[in-house]
């Protein structure tokens, strides 16, 4: 059964009890059984964290299957349509559908239905339709090639062939802006003048070339001055709008029922609010007056207040800039010129419909050129879906077909997926078999704004259902998380998301609270055990010896946290072994609290999970965590295909293929399978490039070359040996053989044994290596076959990573790679994030006033071109877009920190990394619920606690037929150059330091192409006495001097921070063997520009 996939349990969605089952799966609850049980018609199902959702789709599927909807015969398997995003999900919904069918089979002794279910299993594999919207897509174009749009035999392009497209489209745009009359030339030159270089404004066509046709059609239509500054106008009269209706929301609330009448009266009327002091105001410009202040309430809390402040001080500005905007308008003429800032939004909006125009072409030539030569990518496959559903061939096809659709995290849907599913509904209800639409979500979870995913779908999708009629059902019972956790959460959000009644934009989730489940919970307390919500604060946990710095940055800050975690971490796995011992003893438990985390520790099953914000930190706490001896297992939250493994053996198929190709190469030295030093991939670059020596002659080649250094010198010998072996191989045996003698011939089995995310990344070579002889048997296993096929998906996350093994107690992810899960105990490690909107971007797009709109921002000068002088604002239009973006973004940070506190099923632990996080952190967002959070100590033991003898770690030969090896690895602990010196400068940009370093060069009457960025090193830990084996990093800037020598530059947020770094930087080159014959700091001033000096 080709389509079947077997997913671990362990990391399923389902409750942590043994629940009762009925004939069609576990026993759900009323609401639950209503949507299972639901004759025909919509559904629209809210399903909120942990209640059961998945195992209602699968229960609600097999009920069809077996009985159909209570008005006819039962659904054939053709006839039900469920739709999901990733293959994992999908995986998992086809795994459980069929072992529902298994085990119904199992028991029942109903000879018809028996035939039924015997009839569908068999079935199963080939015809269930339990898809991803990409695998529909691929299936309709399939089912109907004499319709599809795309040509036949149509595959996925290379890497190689898409940089031929770029090249070659590139080529053919200065063709074609040759040909442009006198009017569009001057456009191109308006154009092109809005950026530094062409090959900028060739890549922002490139790109805005993806987005959807309609909309820049409309873009490049450029509308009437005047008709785009009312529009303009407009939106800003609405924004003002929607904030003195908030505030005046505010003012109705709880915390000012105290307000008396007059007052009352005088907070919502804007008239007054406008007037100044002296008149009857009560509004400065930094906030309230203080007479005003005085009179309100003591009632009134500090938060209630500051929050009144702020809407006013929102809607205040709003106020000032519609008034500033119309009377400067009044100066324009016909083409906005007369103000410089309407002249500013003007050339913008011609910019953009230039933009538009350019991406059009790009669109039609890409879509040439690929159809030329039988290619298309997975945007592609989407668009020739959606045209196939207007196909009448395809209609009359559909009709016939389909009577049943479920769409599972409906809240993930991007508009181009709605369009699919609206499509589908068309074609069934045109024979009136079908309204048998489900959609199934939780808006409080939709964190896929950057995969397309839009919340504004899935309101406009649950309204259009309820409109026909619809069935609406909330499940609100969690199934995971205790009483206590889901208590703490719903007071959390309650001040975190808008109320459902209360105004609030479409990108908003509301709240809706969770009902917990005690019943579940009542016989599953370990002795001592105490499920809830704690906080952990990393102070209350230094040992005596600790020394705090004197300004402790974010960085240290994270470092001490991660610290007390893993003291944490620690005493819950000495515990364990208290636990599982034969004479357990609860008294002896240093954290009894946590009892039933323990005994999950000591059973070997995932316990704990530390969830972050993004991988730069997960990275930090896992170095501190190695450094500890803290066994755990690092979950990358990335496809399978952007995994070591694929990339690895692309770089080695690559190879293989061609001894000339320089970046696979270079790529597989600096692999396992090469295993070559930065200071012998640094010499080897150095003598490849003429103008870094002082050598006249040609270029050596690769077999030429020798590290300077006895060792490197051996190793560069012993790869090349190797290369050549797997060759000579290649020539003769399967690509599986020539991986599996790779793998036990090189360093990757070594590598990976000491990397704590082993479990994983052994798994994934395994997967890999299954793939691999799965293509071979179809014929398509040769080297550029393969390559072709792994290089068009990588960056593709849709392929989960190989499923983690047991034993992984300890896990660190993100939080996106988290949906979906649960686990015993979680930990927000990162309370400190704050997000960030991406609102530094030169073009922004978005919707004003319901259209289409993108806007520049005109704010990318040099910085010698504005140093002196204030910049000019951005347009209008960019302001409110980024204004717009920034909300969304903020919305969906929100639900983020949602996601991550719903994973947790009996115990939420918050690390207080930062109490003085930003407004925006998801710790200032939790703080007013922390009050009566039990704070976590440490282990009142005198007594030193021991650490945990780490298990053997065994890795067993790939290849078939071979005993497994068993290898005892000692872990090599690691540290961050930035930890121990501090961050680069973050405030001066990469273009600000490299334009100072040619500056310096070429004051030198030094050659300025040859500057190197962020070349990776290792140094010995003990050459700034520290206790790790290796300290990793980068040489910012290096730059080639005569006679073989080099200038260093580093860089820091302050001086001290800077000249720290150029001199530990310095300190590794000499002891690499580099000549130093510079170094360099460099510092932003007060003004942001840069300041330095010579070490």
């Amino acid at each position: 059964m080709s389509q079947l996939f077997i997913s671990f349990d362990s990391l399923d969605e389902a409750p942590p009890v043994v629940r009762e089952a009925d004939a069609y799966g576990h026993i759900l609850s009323p609401e639950q059984a209503r949507v299972r049980d639901a004759g025909a018609g919509h559904m629209v199902v809210i399903a909120g964290a942990g209640t059961g959702k998945t195992e209602l789709l699968t229960q609600r599927v097999l009920k069809l299957l077996l009985e159909g909807d209570g008005q006819g015969q039962p659904a054939e398997l053709e006839q039900v349509v469920a739709l999901t995003f990733t293959n994992k999900a999908a995986a998992e919904m086809r795994t459980r559908v069929y072992r529902a069918l298994v085990r119904r089979l199992r028991a029942t002794n109903n000879s018809a239905e028996r035939a039924r279910l015997q009839q569908l299993r068999a079935r199963f594999g080939e015809d269930n339709r339990i898809w991803t919207f990409d695998s529909l897509g691929s299936r309709l174009l399939q089912l109907f090639p004499e319709n599809s749009p795309l040509p036949r035999g149509a595959r996925l392009p290379t890497a190689g062939e898409e940089r031929a497209l770029v090249r070659a489209l590139g080529r053919s745009f200065w063709a074609w802006a040759d040909t442009f009359d006198e009017d569009g030339a001057e456009e191109l030159f308006t154009f092109l003048d809005a950026f530094e270089r062409r090959e900028n404004a060739l890549a922002l066509i490139r790109d805005t070339a993806r987005r959807p046709k309609g909309e820049l059609k409309f873009l490049a239509t450029l509308p009437e001055f005047g008709d785009f500054a009312s529009l303009l106008l407009d939106v800003l009269d609405a924004r003002a709008g929607r904030l003195w209706r908030a505030h005046s929301l505010q003012i109705e609330a709880f915390a000012f029922a105290d307000l008396g009448p007059h007052m009352k009266a005088r907070l919502l009327n804007p008239e007054v609010a406008i007037l100044p002091v002296k008149g009857g105001g009560f509004l400065t410009k930094t906030g309230l007056s203080a007479p005003f202040a005085r009179e309100l309430p003591t009632s009134v809390s500090d938060a209630a207040r500051a929050a009144l402040t702020r809407r006013l001080l929102d809607w205040q500005e709003a106020q000032t800039e519609i008034h500033e905007r119309r009377d400067t308008l009044g100066w324009c003429d016909e083409n906005g010129e007369g103000d410089p800032m309407w002249e500013r939004e003007w050339r913008s909006r011609r910019v953009v419909s230039s933009l538009a125009r350019y991406a059009l072409w790009w669109q039609r030539a890409e879509n040439e050129w690929k159809r030329e030569r039988a290619l298309a990518d997975f945007s592609d496959v989407t668009r020739a879906a959606l045209t196939l559903l207007d196909s009448p061939e395809v209609t009359a096809t559909l009709r016939s077909q389909i009577a049943w659709l479920l769409v599972d995290e409906f809240q993930d849907t991007n508009r181009d997926q709605w369009q699919i599913v609206q499509g589908l509904r068309r074609h069934a209800r045109a024979e009136g078999a079908l309204g048998n639409t489900l959609v199934v979500g939780d808006p409080k979870q939709a964190i896929y704004d950057f995969r397309g995913g839009d919340l504004g779908v899935f309101e406009a999708g649950r309204l259009a259902l309820e409109e026909e009629g619809a069935y609406k059902e909330n499940l609100s019972i969690s199934r995971r998380s205790a009483p206590p956790v889901v208590t703490w959460t719903n007071r959390a959000f309650a001040a975190i998301f808008p109320h459902e009644s209360s105004a609030r934009e479409s990108f908003e989730a509301p709240h809706g609270p969770l009902d917990a489940a005690p019943e579940a919970w009542a016989t599953q307390r370990a002795p001592g055990d105490k499920p809830g919500v704690y906080l952990m604060r990393p102070f209350a946990w230094r040992d005596a010896s600790f020394q705090p710095p004197a300004k402790p940055n974010i960085e240290a800050l994270r470092q001490e946290a991660a610290n007390s975690l893993s003291t944490w971490l620690l005493e819950l796995f000495a515990d364990s072994q208290i636990l599982g011992s034969e004479e357990a003893d609860v008294q002896q438990l240093r954290q009894p609290n946590f009892s039933a985390i323990s005994a999950h520790i000591a059973r070997a099953e995932p316990a704990v999970a530390l969830l972050f914000a993004d991988n730069n930190v997960k990275g930090l706490f896992e170095e501190v965590l190695r450094s500890r001896g803290v066994p755990f297992v690092s979950l990358k939250g990335r496809g399978f295909y952007s995994s070591d493994a694929v990339r690895w053996s692309v770089l080695l198929w690559r190879a293989l293929l061609d001894s000339d190709d320089e970046s696979a190469w270079v790529g597989l030295l600096r692999s396992p399978f090469g295993g070559q030093s930065d200071t012998a991939l640094l010499e080897r670059h150095i003598a490849r490039q003429p103008e870094l020596t002082d050598s006249n002659d040609e270029t050596e080649a690769p077999t030429e070359f020798a590290p300077s250094d006895e060792l490197d010198a051996a190793m560069w010998r012993a790869a090349h040996e190797r290369l050549g072996r797997w060759r000579a191989l290649a020539g003769v045996a399967p690509v599986s053989l020539v991986m599996e003698r790779a793998l036990e011939e090189s360093e990757v089995a070594f590598f990976e044994a000491g990397q704590h995310d082993a479990p994983v990344r052994r798994e994934n070579w395994r997967k890999l290596l299954d793939m691999v002889r799965a293509r071979e048997k179809e014929s398509e296993g040769g080297l550029r076959a393969l390559v072709d096929f792994f290089e068009a998906h990588q960056g593709d996350d849709r392929e989960p990573m190989a499923p983690l093994p047991s034993g992984a107690s300890v896990q660190l992810m993100t939080v996106h790679a988290s949906k979906g899960l649960g686990f015993p105990a979680c930990v927000l490690a990162q309370l400190d994030a704050s997000k960030r909107d991406g609102s530094d971007k030169t073009l922004l797009w978005g919707e004003l006033g319901g259209e289409p709109m993108a806007a520049f921002s005109f704010n990318r000068e040099r910085e010698e071109e504005t140093v002196g002088r204030e910049k000019p604002r951005a347009p209008l239009a960019y302001e409110l877009l980024k204004r717009a973006a920034s909300e969304r973004a903020q919305a969906e940070w929100k639900r983020l920190l949602y996601v991550a506190c719903t994973r947790a099923q009996s115990h939420l632990i918050l690390l207080e990394t930062d109490a003085n996080a930003q407004s925006s952190s998801w710790y200032a967002l939790i703080r007013p619920a922390l009050g009566g959070v039990e704070e976590m100590l440490p282990s009142g033991h005198a007594a030193p606690i021991q650490q945990p003898q780490l298990p053997t770690q065994e890795i067993p030969s790939l290849q078939n037929g071979i005993e497994p090896q068993h290898f005892t690895v000692q872990t090599t602990h690691e540290l961050r150059f930035d930890t121990l010196f501090g961050p680069p400068s973050s405030t001066l940009k990469d273009a600000q330091k490299r334009a100072w370093l040619e500056r310096h060069l070429s004051a030198l009457g030094q050659n300025t192409t040859s500057i190197r960025q962020d070349i990776p090193f290792g140094a010995r830990g003990a050459l700034f006495n520290q206790n790790a084996d290796w300290i990793i990093g980068a040489w910012e800037w290096l730059a080639p001097l005569p006679n073989n020598q080099f200038l260093l530059l580093a860089t820091g947020e302050d001086e001290p921070t800077a000249k720290t770094r150029a001199q530990a930087m310095r300190t590794i080159a000499e002891e690499a063997g580099l000549a130093i014959a510079q170094t360099h700091a460099l510092w932003p001033n007060e003004a942001n520009s840069p300041t330095s000096t010579q070490i």
